[in-house]
């Protein structure tokens, strides 16, 4: 069924996902029985301070993309994330080592309890009260 159409799903996609509020996990398979598109998460996904425009352009520029630009840039923004939160460390212990801020980081990716058992408790030094 075409967007639309009658008997096809609303030409608005934002009264679809209205429609539709209780989307689950089983939408998707719900969506391949009835011939729907599963493309739901891409008005129900755009963040509050986007325009509906602007959430359309991203949108746009996210299809023309391949998979290879795509996986890409999900590595350069894991990348942006990791340098930023050793940033933060390098602001909070600015005398630490290149070594020590890199546990950090590993302690702070991992948990307490995760980091403990990999790397034990000696691994850093005892956080001031």
């Amino acid at each position: 069924m075409r967007r639309g159409s009658p008997g096809g799903y609303p030409a608005n996609r934002l009264t679809y996902v209205i429609q539709n509020r209780n989307l689950g996990a089983g939408h998707a398979e719900a969506c391949a029985l009835s011939g729907r598109p599963v493309n739901w998460h891409t008005e129900h996904m755009r963040p509050l301070d986007t325009s509906p425009e602007a959430w359309a352009v991203f949108l746009d520029i996210q299809k023309r993309m391949t998979p290879g630009e795509k996986i890409a840039r999900v590595f350069e923004l894991s990348a942006r994330v990791k340098a930023m939160a050793e940033a933060g460390l390098r602001q909070r212990y600015p005398d630490a080592s290149d070594e020590e801020i890199r546990m950090r980081a590993i302690r702070q990716r991992l948990g307490d309890e995760l980091f403990e058992k990999v790397y034990g408790e000696a691994a850093l030094p005892t956080e001031p009260k």
